[in-house]
């Protein structure tokens, strides 16, 4: 510049395009860098998370098959931080006290059913030498005969439900529809002398696995129960429906059914409708079947069966379970 004007101008050339291009090659590498990183983050963690949670699966696991009955499942503490194998082993000697206990009051239980059964088979006899001695149709004779019996019938259900508790199950590949066909033929002439109709229909065949004397004593104690509840003329439907995971048998009756509240209780040991208690039983038979069942990996549910009755679904799998 000269006496403040331009004279000149002086242009410098410089290409930027290698310039541009190393810059550019700078932000790839670093993209792609963010993203193996990230990449191997997700990685690290979805692996510590497995580590982390299969324990916890296994618990959970080992959880569930103790409050179906499945007593002698544990959890093996080898894997995972060491506060959930700490975990794993409490929950291991926590299980082994329950299964103890559980022993214990299977033995006692057994034990006093079987001490009390000779004393009472003789109280019986004496009670039926003195009814020889009075005149026929005693009153108090007869409700002491009755009520005699009773216990008896509740002294060997106690014994059963103590030896189905201990036993385990014979499992075995098993044709569920002849072995219902067959229940409910042995059962088809106490309906008859009902006048109730019992009825079978379903599948041809269906297979499962199930321990055929616990499965048959299942249904007898469900179809004892619907034939007892179901009034004459009505009927009581027996179907086999086999399933991709299980074969279920599902027995239905018209009789007078169960409320919600009742519904929630069915099956516990002694319980009994407070609107039957009139009707003969235990009040353990649908218990005993529940723990045959479960040694076996199956079920007993119950419903309602609209627009009056109960509808009982026994439940077998399809496939072999694992053992514990």
């Amino acid at each position: 510049m000269r006496d403040g004007d331009v004279v000149a101008v002086v242009v410098i050339d410089s290409p930027t395009d290698e310039m541009r291009s190393r810059i550019l090659r700078t932000w790839l590498l670093i993209a792609v860098g963010e993203a193996l990183a990230m990449l191997v983050a997700v990685g690290a963690a979805v692996r510590l998370t497995g580590w982390v949670l299969l324990p916890v699966r296994v618990l959970d696991a080992a959880t569930h098959d103790i409050a179906v009955g499945r007593m002698r499942s544990r959890v093996a503490a080898s894997g995972g931080p060491p506060e959930l194998r700490r975990l794993a082993r409490s929950f291991n000697e926590m299980a082994d006290n329950v299964e103890d206990v559980l022993e214990q009051q299977r033995a006692f239980v057994a034990d006093a059913s079987h001490q009390l059964r000779n004393p009472l088979a003789a109280l019986l006899l004496r009670i039926e030498l003195l009814a020889l001695e009075l005149p026929e149709g005693n009153e108090e004779i007869a409700a002491v005969r009755t009520e005699g019996k009773r216990l008896a019938r509740v002294l060997d259900d106690l014994l059963d439900l103590a030896l189905a508790e201990h036993t385990e199950a014979d499992l075995q590949l098993t044709d569920i529809v002849p072995l219902t066909a067959e229940r409910v033929a042995s059962w088809r002439p106490m309906a008859d002398e009902k006048g109730v109709h019992l009825i079978q229909d379903g599948a041809p065949a269906a297979t499962a696995w199930a321990d055929p004397t616990a499965l048959s004593s299942a249904l007898d104690a469900v179809i004892d129960n619907a034939l007892k509840f179901t009034p004459a003329g009505q009927d009581v439907r027996v179907t086999v429906v086999p399933g991709a995971t299980a074969t279920t048998v599902v027995v239905a009756d018209r009789g007078p059914g169960l409320t919600e509240q009742e519904l929630e209780r069915v099956g516990d040991r002694f319980w009994r409708s407070t609107r039957h208690q009139n009707v003969s039983g235990s009040g353990l038979g649908l218990s005993i079947s529940r723990v045959l069942l479960a040694a076996g990996g199956g079920s007993i549910t119950y419903e309602r069966h609209e627009p009056h009755g109960l509808r009982v679904t026994v439940s077998v799998p399809r496939e072999l379970p694992q053992t514990p």
